[in-house]
């Protein structure tokens, strides 16, 4: 599997593309780039999903017909106060986004956290084994405050 390379910025606290030293996209076919298109790219809405601000339902048409849908669920809550309510959901919501891993054999375990780590700061962990070679951690700290439009 090759994607274009990914590097996650925790002083800008996102994800952005990768450029090689001439200048062009970088390719990767690392677990890391993976790991980010499925947690942040933004996961077709359930039918008793409760819609922030009524907008949307997100997600993309294709996964009707994929085996595998693409992204998660994490957008929904990113209107959501600082609860242990809210990090239980963004765990579960990563966890959901993270199975595909495993039903494609491209994992052994995947195992996902969401911790708060301040006010306003959320990080998601995923730590994968995958069939061949050592466990993986991958780390993402999220700026809650700024999703849900909060001033701290």
């Amino acid at each position: 599997m090759v994607d274009i390379a990914l590097t996650w910025s925790n002083e800008l606290w996102r994800g952005d593309w990768t450029l090689n030293d001439g200048g062009v996209l970088a390719d990767d076919n690392d677990l890391g780039t993976a790991v980010m298109l499925s947690l942040f790219s933004d996961r077709t809405a359930l039918p008793d999903d409760v819609i922030p601000d009524a907008g949307p339902i997100r997600g993309w048409w294709a996964d009707t017909y994929r085996t595998y849908a693409l992204g998660s669920r994490l957008w929904l809550l990113w209107r959501e106060k600082q609860t242990e309510t809210t990090r239980r959901r963004a765990e579960e919501y990563a966890r959901e986004a993270m199975q595909w891993f495993i039903a494609a054999e491209i994992a052994r375990t995947v195992d996902v956290r969401a911790t708060w780590t301040g006010r306003g700061r959320l990080e998601i962990e995923v730590a994968m084994t995958p069939p061949v070679g050592e466990r993986r951690i991958f780390r993402f700290p999220i700026v809650w405050a700024e999703m849900a439009g909060i001033a701290l």
